[in-house]
């Protein structure tokens, strides 16, 4: 069997407890993957080394200037409202509101109504994801980034800068992604998906 290398992306204390684990490496490895756990250089000194994997800086730089990441900004946080006839959704926005002039309020329930129909969430996807291939690009650079086959995350919603830089630069790079779901409240509440997914995994 020829061997694959799963790369892992430990961007927060989420994946760090769901996916830093040795059950997980050597589970792996009886179907000949190894594992490269991905992390930010100041989070890997506070990383238990385990055995048989391999670890790597990660460096994602990200550019969100312009009238371009004013768009990606805006269309995050739109996609950030749905469901928006969310019980809990619905008052943490309220409560957002308070304090912003008139028109801001009234923008954001604009925004707020679109939030409510899985149509319009398709479309925001299809306008954000032209905005990410024709737009400037992510760069992501770590060592021994070009042995991965697979990379895996935790979440699938594409609101947090680093995840989503991070899952655009693997579509760029035809590298399939798996995105591990932990909890159901990421399904149900957090937020519509920020890309087509590969891989799905509850």
């Amino acid at each position: 069997m020829q061997n694959k290398t799963l790369g892992i992306a430990l961007l927060g204390k989420g994946s760090t407890n769901h996916l830093h684990r040795q059950e997980i490496i050597d589970a792996l490895a009886t179907h000949g993957i190894s594992v490269l756990y991905l992390t930010h250089p100041d989070y890997l000194k506070l990383l238990t080394n385990l055995d048989n994997c391999r670890y790597s800086e990660l460096f994602i730089s990200i550019n969100e200037d312009g009238f371009i990441g004013f768009l990606k900004g805006l269309l995050k946080f739109t996609r950030s409202l749905y469901p928006s006839n969310d019980e809990a959704k619905r008052f943490v926005f309220s409560d957002s509101l308070l304090g912003l002039p008139l028109r801001t309020k009234a923008f954001r329930r604009c925004l707020e109504l679109l939030a409510r129909y899985r149509l319009i969430m398709l479309w925001v996807l299809k306008l954000e994801q032209i905005l990410y291939r024709y737009g400037p690009g992510p760069s992501v650079v770590a060592q021994s980034l070009e042995s991965i086959d697979l990379l895996c995350m935790i979440g699938y919603s594409g609101i947090e800068l680093q995840e989503t830089n991070l899952l655009w630069w693997a579509k760029f790079n035809n590298i399939p992604v798996i995105n591990v779901v932990a909890n159901y409240d990421n399904l149900s509440t957090k937020a519509f998906r920020g890309v087509d997914l590969d891989r799905l995994l509850v």
